[in-house]
C-alpha cells in the first residue's frame, strides 16, 4: 500500500494506491504501483450537515477491510479542489467529523469501487433510529440484548459521537409496562450494543423498550417484547418461603452443575412471592440458597434440581438450629 499526493494546479491530489500481495527478498525488493488517473477510482465524497453538526473537518477513510482504515482526505482539501484516487476494489467508507467528532460507517459488506468516477453521500437532516431484541419473548432474571441503529440519511451508521464539550454520547434504555409507566431505565448505553438484566420483579404482559438518544439530534426508537413467568424449557424457577410462613424477598443463590462443575453464583431481590427466575443450561444442579436476615430469621436451603424445573422450598422443612458461642472464660454467647 502507498499513500501520497502530488501537487496540481496548486490542488493537493490524494492517492491510495495498492499492489496485490507481494513477497519481499533481497533479490525482489521493488514494488511498483499504478498510479495511472484514467487507472484509478476517483471518490467524490458529497458531505450534507447534519442538524446542529457543521464539521470544520471531514476525514473520510477507506479500507479493504472492517479495522484497517489506511488513509482518507479532509473536507477542506475536497472543497479546495483536491481529489482523491485509490486503486479500484472494495473497500469500506468510514466517515470521522472533527468539531463536533462523530464516526460513521457504510452499512453491509465493503463495496466495489471500479476506474472512473465513484461517490459516496454523508450526513443529512434525516437521522433515523431503530432497536432490534435478541429474541422477544423473555423470563425475569433473563439478560436482554439490545442493539440500537442510528443512521442518517444515506443509510451509514453511527459508531460513535463525541458533543462539543468532549462527553462521549450515548443512549438511555427506557423499559415501559402497558400503561407506559417507565419500570427500568439506564443510561450511559452504547450507540453499537447493550445487555440488560431483566429485573426479577416484573409482571407477566407486553412491554416496550425504548431507546433514546440527544445527539446528534432528539431521536427515540421503540420495540415490544413479552415477559412470561412461565419457565417452560429454559432455566428454573425457584419459589423460596422463610420462617413464618413468609416469602423470601432477597436472596443469594449457587448452583454446581453435577456434571461438568460449573458454578453459577446469582442474587436477586424484590421477589414476587419469593419467586426467583435463574438462567441455567440443561443439567442436574446442586442449589445453595441463602436469605438474609434483614428479611426476618435466616434461612438456608440445600437441594438436588434438574434443569429446566420448577421447585418450592418451603419454611415447613426447616429445622430451628440454635447456635452458641463459648468464651475461654466459661461465658455463652447466643442462643
Amino acid at each position: 500500500m502507498y499513500e501520497g499526493s502530488r501537487f496540481a494546479d496548486l490542488a493537493m491530489d490524494s492517492f491510495m494506491l495498492l499492489t496485490p500481495d507481494t513477497s519481499i527478498s533481497s533479490t525482489n525488493n521493488t514494488i511498483t504501483f499504478d498510479s495511472q488517473i484514467d487507472h484509478l477510482a476517483k471518490i467524490n465524497v458529497c458531505w450534507t450537515d447534519m442538524n446542529n453538526f457543521s464539521p470544520t473537518m471531514v476525514y473520510s477513510y477507506f479500507s479493504e477491510g472492517w479495522d484497517a482504515y489506511v488513509t482518507g482526505i479532509s473536507r477542506e482539501q475536497l472543497a479546495a479542489g483536491d481529489n482523491f484516487y485509490v486503486t479500484p476494489g472494495f473497500y469500506k467508507p468510514q466517515f470521522s467529523i472533527r468539531n463536533n467528532y462523530v464516526e460513521m460507517r457504510e452499512e453491509g459488506d465493503a463495496r466495489q469501487f471500479t476506474t472512473g468516477e465513484n461517490t459516496v453521500f454523508y450526513g443529512g437532516e434525516n437521522i433515523t433510529a431503530k432497536v432490534e431484541l435478541n429474541k422477544y419473548t423473555y423470563l425475569p432474571g433473563e439478560i436482554m440484548t439490545i442493539t440500537p441503529t442510528l443512521k442518517d440519511e444515506y443509510g451509514n451508521r453511527f459508531l460513535s459521537i463525541l458533543n462539543s464539550t468532549n462527553n462521549w454520547q450515548q443512549m438511555t434504555v427506557e423499559i415501559l409496562d402497558s400503561s407506559n409507566q417507565v419500570v427500568y431505565s439506564r443510561s450511559n448505553t452504547p450507540y453499537n450494543s447493550a445487555s440488560v438484566e431483566l429485573p426479577q420483579n416484573m409482571l407477566e404482559g407486553i412491554y416496550k423498550l425504548r431507546i433514546c438518544s440527544q445527539y446528534p439530534k432528539p431521536i427515540e426508537a421503540e420495540t415490544c417484547f413479552t415477559l412470561s413467568r412461565n419457565i417452560g424449557s429454559s432455566g428454573v424457577k425457584l419459589t423460596v418461603g422463610t420462617p413464618g410462613n413468609l416469602y423470601a424477598n432477597t436472596l443469594t443463590v449457587q448452583m454446581l452443575n453435577l456434571n461438568t462443575g460449573e458454578k453459577i453464583n446469582y442474587r436477586a431481590s424484590n421477589l414476587i412471592n419469593g419467586e426467583v427466575f435463574i438462567p441455567a443450561s440443561e443439567g442436574e444442579y446442586q442449589v445453595y440458597i441463602n436469605t438474609p436476615t434483614q428479611d426476618g430469621p435466616k434461612a438456608i436451603y440445600l437441594r438436588d434440581v434438574s434443569v429446566p424445573g420448577e421447585y418450592v422450598f418451603k419454611s415447613s422443612t426447616l429445622n430451628k438450629v440454635n447456635l452458641a458461642v463459648t468464651d475461654e472464660l466459661g461465658n455463652v454467647f447466643g442462643n
